[in-house]
């Protein structure tokens, strides 16, 4: 059914006081709501509309909800200013803890 006047939704024997009221739908002879233009359903209380949503769209990657690291070029300047610094400072400070002796 589609919700147009004069179609009637034959997935449900309903009562007189089941089809959403005069305003939404009217029962017929055969016990089954007839739904007035603009509503559809067993028992006509389903505006019948536009749905928006595209169901049936590609997945991408974005659909993995997946954040990664965030990295910036600061924070890459920095760690590797730190790793430099520690590479050339370690041998230096090696051969003086080596001369060292307790006071």
């Amino acid at each position: 059914n589609n919700g147009a006047a004069g179609n009637m939704n034959t997935t449900a024997a309903v009562s007189a006081d089941t089809c959403g009221g005069p305003t939404r739908g009217l029962c017929n002879a055969d016990r089954l709501c007839i739904c007035r233009s603009g509503w559809t359903g067993p028992h006509c209380l389903v505006p019948a509309g536009f749905d928006p949503v595209q169901y049936d769209r590609k997945d991408g990657f974005e659909d993995l909800e997946f954040t990664g690291p965030l990295l910036s070029f600061s924070g890459l300047t920095v760690g590797l200013g730190v790793m430099s610094f520690l590479v050339l400072f370690a041998p230096t400070m090696r051969r003086h803890m080596d001369n060292w002796k307790p006071v």
